[in-house]
């Protein structure tokens, strides 16, 4: 088959759905007049399913400025995959802006020797993932990390937004794995000002809370975590709307 969409049918990649949550009509009640939802207090909202596939293209470890991005979105796409999972850091900031490029080339056209008739891949056929970088924890920052994610992806949403890291932002590159394990305050002995260990929960609530905000908005179609403990889980689950 010479069309990205007939030869993305030799290879069927299973699915898992995901339980997620969208804004409802402001007339959508339940039938006790309040909101639906998860939280009384939260914003109205309805439940929804997403279908993610298992399999993705991961795209960590390409070397930026090669051309490697471009290649491998390209035959991952033909070979049938339609899960491309990136981050805002991978390739020194980099790789998502190469890979909105990719696509944006890729998606323009149907599929090589084919005719626009035969169909071909759109966005609405991908399930793009990205994740948020711990330097921007916080409400405001978290949203501008998602606009640049966005901007440099060339897509309105993403399918798939997670927070990184629960950890804090260093103040320098340069950390010393000794003066980490003598320090009482491990880790944190290098952590930027405002991510202190008594201030992280914080901050991680006003980022879970600007990530369901960009939900809301429909910015992203699902939101959660990545690299979290079950401590870190319980501790978000106090504030949260939409549980991760």
């Amino acid at each position: 088959a010479s069309s990205m969409a007939s030869e993305s049918a030799a290879l069927q990649i299973p699915t898992l759905s995901l339980r997620t949550f969208r804004a409802a009509p402001s007339s959508e009640r339940d039938d006790d007049g309040g909101t639906a939802g998860p939280s009384p207090a939260g914003p109205s909202l309805e439940e929804a399913s997403l279908d993610m596939p298992i399999i993705g293209l991961g795209t960590y470890k390409f070397k930026k400025g090669t051309g490697e991005v471009s290649r491998a979105i390209g035959d991952a796409l033909r070979a049938g995959y339609r899960h491309i999972d990136t981050a805002f850091v991978y390739g020194g900031e980099k790789t998502e802006g190469e890979i909105g490029e990719a696509l944006s080339s890729l998606l323009s056209r149907p599929g090589r020797d084919s005719p626009p008739s035969a169909g071909g891949i759109g966005r609405s056929d991908l399930f793009l993932t990205s994740k948020q970088w711990r330097a921007y924890h916080g409400y405001e920052p978290t949203l501008r990390c998602l606009d640049l994610s966005l901007r440099r992806l060339r897509t309105d949403y993403l399918d798939l937004y997670l927070i990184h890291w629960p950890g804090p932002a260093y103040n320098t590159m340069a950390r010393s794995r000794e003066r980490m394990e003598l320090s009482p305050d491990g880790p944190f002995v290098y952590a930027k000002d405002g991510h202190g260990r008594d201030e992280l929960a914080g901050l991680r609530s006003e980022t879970w809370r600007a990530m369901e905000d960009a939900l809301f908005r429909g910015k992203v179609r699902s939101i959660g975590v990545s690299n979290f403990t079950v401590g870190h889980l319980e501790s978000l689950k106090r504030t949260a709307c939409v549980w991760p």
